[in-house]
């Protein structure tokens, strides 16, 4: 089996994710440095950054509604909120004294964008969802000024170039106008760096607050901000279908 498969069964991320691992030589199997497409069988003693990994036997999955002001990542060394504080918080709230699984976001949310976070254990899972492959739709509600015009609209759904790349198609619903701003519903299947606020920033745009209120067909629902709660089998087929 590929190493990067192997970790991803273990629970330590993507596939992708730790392919990054493996070439920031974080990644030592029986003593010695891993390189990418190593093969293993799991019998190697294999650790990362001096943790041994093992294989894990249960898999876990949950929905965390994302606050403002934390990030999407394990640790920090500036010391900010991460978005593992916020679900072994709300974990001990529910549990009690029982330790939270060891769980890693599905993607990333910017540090000030709000909504529907994925966390599992599952590497294959995580693999499924963020792949360019598989176009998974994401829906966002963005608060925005001045407000959009109908040949803004038309632009933003063919695509606009950002970092020199156009992006793909996309769909662009004005929900409400409050004041000056306009509260607007986007559905995107990139995940590109802040590609919400850079679509916008492409024609003259401001984005004040983003929520992502969608994945696939899983919808953020009344979760309360910071809560959590586990995914069904259902929920877990949903988030892989496109509206």
């Amino acid at each position: 089996m590929r190493l990067n498969k192997y970790l991803a069964l273990c629970g330590v991320g993507s596939r992708r994710k730790c392919d990054e691992l493996i070439q920031g030589e974080q990644i030592l199997v029986n003593g010695e440095i891993a390189h990418i497409g190593q093969e293993v069988n799991g019998t190697e003693k294999i650790t990362i950054n001096g943790r041994e990994i093992k294989q894990n036997n249960e898999y876990y999955y949950y929905i965390l509604n994302k606050p403002k002001g934390c990030i999407c990542t394990m640790q920090d060394d500036r010391g900010r909120r991460t978005i593992i504080d916020v679900f072994n918080k709300a974990y001990y709230k529910k549990h009690k004294n029982t330790q939270p699984p060891h769980l890693f976001p599905v993607g990333r949310l910017d540090y000030n964008t709000q909504g529907l976070l994925i966390l599992t254990n599952d590497g294959d899972f995580a693999n499924s969802l963020i792949h360019p492959s598989k176009k998974i739709v994401k829906r966002y509600k963005a608060l925005i000024y001045p407000h959009l015009n109908e040949n803004e609209i038309t632009k933003l759904e063919n695509g606009v170039t950002i970092d020199g790349v156009k992006t793909l198609p996309s769909k662009v619903n004005i929900l409400q106008n409050v004041g000056n701003k306009q509260l607007v519903e986007v559905s995107i299947s990139q995940g590109r760096n802040r590609q919400i606020h850079k679509m916008f920033e492409a024609i003259g745009k401001c984005v004040d607050e983003l929520e992502r209120v969608a994945i696939g067909q899983l919808e953020l629902g009344d979760l309360a901000r910071g809560d959590i709660k586990e995914m069904s089998p259902i929920e877990r087929e949903l988030v892989l279908q496109n509206t």
